[in-house]
């Protein structure tokens, strides 16, 4: 499936995982659902779970200076880093002049964000496991 770039698409997977896919973020739908509903023996292989890492200029986390296209040549190299151990990035959302960035990723646990990380050498201040990713999910249950 080709994703077209600046285009967000809202898709379901299989487990109920409410998913925003855009841009290079997740390129396949058919490949995150895999990962996140693949069987054996009749239940799932794995669980995935939504982990938030933050990076931050103050701690060092992130760079002096980054302009857009740097920041997307390197986050081509995290997304891969990320489907190597087995995750989905989901979102990123950057503050260029506060030099603040906050990553949503799908998981099967923080260990593997963390690798993701390590293979690309990006510091993070801390990776956050979430239970909502979305004000719907809290507040319009049904």
């Amino acid at each position: 499936m080709n994703i077209p770039r600046r285009r967000f698409l809202k898709g379901s997977l299989s487990a109920g995982v409410a998913l925003v896919a855009g841009s290079q973020l997740v390129r396949s739908l058919a490949f995150a659902d895999k990962l996140v509903t693949g069987k054996q023996n009749g239940t799932l292989s794995r669980q995935m779970r939504y982990f938030m890492d933050t990076h931050d200029r103050a701690h060092g986390t992130f760079p002096e200076k980054l302009s857009r296209e740097d920041l997307e040549a390197f986050y081509r190299k995290y997304e891969k880093a990320c489907y190597d151990e087995g995750g989905i990035p989901v979102t990123l959302h950057v503050g260029y002049g506060e030099g603040r960035a906050f990553c949503l990723t799908l998981a099967a646990d923080a260990d593997a964000v963390k690798r993701a990380h390590a293979r690309v050498g990006l510091p993070f201040d801390e990776i956050t496991e979430i239970k909502t990713a979305a004000p719907g999910d809290t507040f319009f249950r049904k």
